[in-house]
């Protein structure tokens, strides 16, 4: 269950403030350190109660917001960000250069979701497949709109560092639109009163044997969903001109292309084909021997220069 950030958002009242040496603050600062950030964020809850809002603590427990709720979470996180740098600035602590330290915690904390992402989305990993559970474009498109206007806020405020992190947190979260766009419905079988019995083809039959350019819908997995991002990821490091890092994922991408096999990325596609292939290969088998022949190679010419012809001959 994720952490609630709601309170965060009401309005806040400054409290005592803690001296950075103080054996609490630092055993926050010291599990984040350690990567620990579950346990950080429960010592931060346990500051929060004792109405001690510390900068530090604060964008700790934000982290682990994320991390909890994923990408469901990233419209409360950047609500709960422009509260705190905007009606509920007064409440945070330390009140020197407070805006100076919650700009650079915004900046760590926008950065270090990015670099989650990065990794979780190249990798695919379980975490990814569960911070992008059960959320909609619809909810993303809110939750993107919401980080929009967390950079005015910013850039009103003079949030330098916070909103250049946000800038980059933003454009790693565009390209993931499409990958949370639910499949098309299945179109619904035709009614037998409509047509005889002999009209009702199979799907295949209604394709179009003609080579053109179409747009189509087709069911992916989650492997071409990582080569989506990555193809994105390149574009977003050409743009802000991170050479290095978009020569690694260009080198990585040139690899898979290499490699390329329609059937892993798209195995619905091939799936009638495997199954009818497997079911006849017994029948099919002998006539492979005929590939030297002058009517194989008669047939080939054929299917070559025009498929409808010939699958309809």
């Amino acid at each position: 269950m994720a952490r609630a950030l709601e309170p965060l958002r009401r309005p806040l009242s400054p409290g005592p403030e803690l001296d950075p040496l103080d054996p609490r603050l630092a055993a926050v600062v010291d599990a984040a350190e350690r990567r620990q950030f579950r346990e950080a964020a429960d010592r931060a809850e346990a500051l929060f109660a004792e109405g001690v809002y510390d900068v530090q603590a604060v964008s700790i427990y934000l982290y682990q917001a994320f991390a909890e709720g994923g990408l469901g979470a990233l419209g409360e996180l950047f609500a709960t960000a422009e509260a705190l740098a905007g009606d509920n600035l007064g409440a945070l602590s330390p009140a020197r250069r407070r805006e100076e330290r919650l700009d650079r915690r915004l900046g760590w904390l926008f950065d270090t979701v990015n670099d989650a992402l990065e990794y979780h989305v190249l990798k695919n990993t379980p975490d990814w497949a569960r911070w992008r559970e059960g959320v909609g474009p619809d909810a993303f498109a809110e939750a993107l709109a919401r980080g929009e206007a967390l950079g005015g806020r910013l850039r009103a405020g003079g949030f330098k560092a916070g909103e250049a992190g946000l800038g980059r947190l933003l454009t790693r979260l565009q390209p993931l639109a499409p990958v949370l766009a639910p499949p098309p419905a299945p179109a619904p079988p035709p009614a037998a009163a409509q047509a005889p019995a002999a009209a009702v083809a199979s799907p295949a039959a209604h394709a179009t044997l003609e080579p053109s350019r179409h747009r189509v819908e087709l069911v992916a997995s989650d492997k071409f969903v990582e080569l989506l991002c990555k193809l994105r990821a390149f574009e977003a490091l050409v743009e802000r001109k991170n050479y290095q890092k978009a020569a690694l994922v260009g080198d990585d991408l040139l690899q898979t292309l290499d490699d390329f096999d329609p059937r892993a990325y798209f195995p619905e596609l091939f799936a009638g084909f495997s199954a009818l292939f497997s079911e006849h290969v017994d029948q099919l088998a002998p006539h492979w021997g005929d590939r030297d022949t002058i009517t194989w190679k008669a047939l080939a010419q054929f299917y070559r220069v025009d498929l409808k012809g010939f699958v309809g001959g």
